[in-house]
């Protein structure tokens, strides 16, 4: 039989379903005719979502794209450790499992297609590409991934032996599996569960890397380290040349934290598509709203500006509420909600002692002021409702306004 070329695994518990069809149509859209098979690994997707991806890979993929689902729930992650520890039981409910669950062992489901498809490429379901990465589909390699910051002591506690303590991890964020040599990692992870099960849980903060960097350490692998052009944290100033954003943390997510969101407009794109297409819906609200997210290297420039955009929104205003326009280039630009968008504020920073503020109408500053940093709350109600004022701008006490500006 011949094998597939190129293959890509994404995996999500069946309340996320919307992160894979969304990233689907993210990757046929900047890997068009490249791919020749996806592997959804998944734990109970409606039958509708099911039946969305299979189209979506059907008319979106050029043709002859195949779309292989992959059960894989809690029962089935718990019979894969019982082959080794019959005794084997975790409670569903252990803390650990709410913030790393079962379906961060499914990345190694990859594993058991390797006989089928020469490379697979796992990609976690936060993650955005920006540009294809179907050169990923090449190379001389057996495996590919990103080198974490973290150690393995840090990912494994007390089970990590001595020797790599201080040895950095392998990320499984992004993960090339590119030959048959790796398809013993499959029983390895699960046997190592097996046999420190009473401690694996509360000892393995880091368990799906920890195994993985463990097995690539202690065999004679060709491994090649990605760069960050493949894992762009959604800060480094670095990654807006990348080919993947990452959205790592459990409330640093595009569809979870505003600020990401906004400062990662093009994920959303691809899921309101899925919205349109009957794909079901997150319905779980912002974990963070107004908070800058987290940074594992140098931020962007505009992340400061997003900084003052969350202390300029966090200012209580009886009479408006402030909009940010996704920009952050030189100025931060605010519309006022219900309110003809003509009409704008605009701030931006003359020294790191003070702020300027232009209230704007049609794209002409009608007037500029500057700021102590420290007077910002209390000097920009007053600001704005004066200069609504002064363009005869009411807004009365039930709610109804009266713009009588001129051209």
């Amino acid at each position: 039989m011949q094998k597939y070329k190129f293959g890509i695994l994404l995996a999500a518990t069946k309340d996320s379903a919307f992160t894979i069809g969304t990233l689907l149509l993210n990757i046929l859209h900047k890997i068009p005719n490249q791919i020749d098979v996806f592997y959804i690994v998944q734990d109970g997707f409606c039958d509708l979502d099911k039946r969305i991806m299979q189209e979506i890979v059907e008319f979106r993929g050029g043709g002859g794209v195949n779309l292989v689902f992959v059960d894989f729930t809690f029962e089935d992650f718990s019979a894969e450790v019982k082959k080794y520890n019959p005794n084997f039981y975790i409670d569903k409910t252990n803390p650990i499992l709410s913030r790393y669950t079962h379906m961060s062992y499914a990345r190694f489901e990859a594993l058991k297609f390797l006989c089928e498809c020469e490379k697979i490429v796992y990609l976690d379901f936060d993650m955005l590409l920006l540009r294809g990465i179907e050169e990923l589909a090449q190379g001389d390699f057996d495996v590919a991934c990103f080198r974490g910051s973290a150690s393995l002591s840090q990912g494994m506690g007390a089970l990590c032996p001595p020797q790599f303590k201080e040895v950095k991890n392998y990320s499984t964020g992004i993960i090339v599996f590119g030959s048959m040599a790796l398809v013993e990692m499959y029983a390895f992870v699960y046997r190592f569960i097996a046999e420190h099960c009473e401690d694996y849980f509360t000892q393995a903060k880091l368990g799906d890397q920890a195994l993985f960097s463990l097995y690539l350490l202690t065999n004679p692998l060709k491994i090649y380290e990605l760069g960050d052009k493949y894992y762009g944290n959604v800060s480094w100033v670095k990654s807006k040349e990348s080919s993947i954003i990452h959205a790592w943390g459990q409330h640093n997510r595009f569809w979870n934290n505003k600020l990401c969101a906004l400062a990662w407009g093009q994920w959303w794109v691809y899921y309101h598509c899925w919205l349109e297409l009957g794909g079901s819906a997150y319905n779980r609200g912002w974990k963070a709203k107004l908070e800058v997210p987290l940074s594992g290297g140098e931020v962007w420039q505009y992340f400061e500006r997003i900084a003052w955009a969350k202390q300029i929104m966090e200012i209580p205003m009886e009479s408006y509420e402030l909009i940010v326009q996704v920009d952050f280039k030189n100025k931060l630009k605010f519309t006022f909600a219900g309110i003809d968008k003509s009409i704008f504020l605009q701030v931006y920073s003359k020294s790191i002692y003070t702020f300027v503020l232009e209230f704007c109408h049609k794209e002409n500053v009608i007037t500029s002021k500057t700021i102590n940093r420290k007077d910002l709350n209390s000097f920009l109600p007053q600001f704005i409702e004066s200069q609504m004022r002064n363009i005869g701008f009411v807004r009365n006490s039930n709610k109804e306004e009266k713009c009588v500006l001129q051209n």
